[in-house]
């Protein structure tokens, strides 16, 4: 049984379709218009977690800044540390400028640079400081790296930083949306106007985006995880190692940083409940490569390899207490 029946004709038709089609291709080819005239505003496109601390940090480090002393790596270092006690322990100007473990060290290299780019004469000693969990990962993420160095390369320009949020190859329907202008619509206006709340633990502790942006800045590029570490739950493989992708990042990374700046080197910890026996010669050994490949000045050998499972967020990120400790201790090496 046929309960409805439509006849529909192309003349009658195509004014109902092509209208909406026509109208939406003229307001995008309008804010197209407006971004290349320079008339909306830069681009602010910090629409989560990751992309707030990647294009604050690339923000960050071209800034002015008096830091003598900057620490790069991957999120133990952005959560292990914290920067202002480190810099009045060394009374020395410190900042952080750490990302994640799958972001490649070529690229937190070149934010030692523009650093020194835009305060030349000034950097003393850059600390790079890396969990085994990192090391052994084979690959890095080409989607995060592109979004960093895209982001650094066009922080001082009015140009969309959308091209680094895209995959690899985008679908036709992606390059659809971007011709009606609403990547400029999101990342221009929507990423400025609207917060947008942060997931779990991290939305409880710090809000939205906008909120988390002024936390680093404050903290100066460094954060408290505020999890809470459950052996019981947290399965663990420890058998570290280097994937042998890490030999020729480190040595683009001394290429890269600025040849007066002395290049410091360490290892975070893991939650003492999960180390296994060889542990410390584990964490020597990988030390030394990447001391030797890096063609480091300093070797953090005396920082800790494990520390209390009471003083860990995660495996990998240290709590407020832990960080405490672990900042002392890495004042302590850097001292001399």
């Amino acid at each position: 049984m046929t309960s409805h029946e439509y006849q529909t004709n192309p003349r009658e038709t195509a004014p109902v379709v092509l209208g909406p089609i026509l109208a939406l291709t003229l307001i995008g080819a309008l804010f197209h218009m407006l971004s290349q005239a320079g008339a909306l505003p830069a681009p602010w496109p910090i629409l989560d977690m990751d992309r707030t601390i990647l294009l604050h940090q690339s923000w960050a480090a071209s800034q002015r800044h008096n830091a003598q002393i900057l620490l790069v790596g991957d999120s133990s270092c952005l959560m292990d540390v914290d920067t202002p006690r480190l810099s009045a322990i060394l009374a020395k100007p410190t900042l952080n400028l750490a990302t994640f473990s799958y972001v490649d060290l070529e690229s937190h290299a070149h934010l030692v640079n523009r650093f020194a780019q835009i305060n030349p004469d000034q950097l003393d000693t850059v600390v790079l400081l890396i969990h085994p969990q990192t090391l052994r990962l084979g690959e890095s993420s080409t989607h995060h790296t592109a979004l960093l160095r895209t982001a650094l390369s066009l922080q001082s320009t009015n140009k969309t930083l959308n091209s680094t949020f895209q995959p690899t190859s985008p679908r036709p329907w992606i390059r659809t949306v971007d011709l009606l202008g609403v990547h400029l619509v999101r990342e221009r206006l929507f990423g400025r106007l609207i917060p947008i709340p942060l997931p779990g633990q991290y939305g409880r502790a710090y809000g939205f985006t906008h909120d988390l942006w002024r936390k680093l800045t404050a903290q100066q590029g460094s954060l408290v995880d505020p999890h809470t570490f459950d052996p019981a739950k947290t399965p663990a493989n420890t058998e570290y190692r280097i994937a042998p992708r890490f030999q020729k990042e480190a040595q683009q990374f001394h290429k890269i940083c600025p040849p007066n700046a002395r290049i410091a080197v360490g290892l975070t910890p893991l939650p003492a409940s999960i180390a296994q026996p060889d542990n410390d010669r584990v964490y020597r050994e990988m030390l030394n490569n990447l001391g030797r490949w890096l063609d480091a000045d300093i070797l953090l050998t005396k920082l800790p390899t494990t520390m209390p499972d009471a003083q860990f967020a995660t495996l990998t990120h240290l709590n407020a207490h832990g960080r405490q400790v672990f900042t002392t201790l890495l004042a302590e090496e850097l001292k001399p």
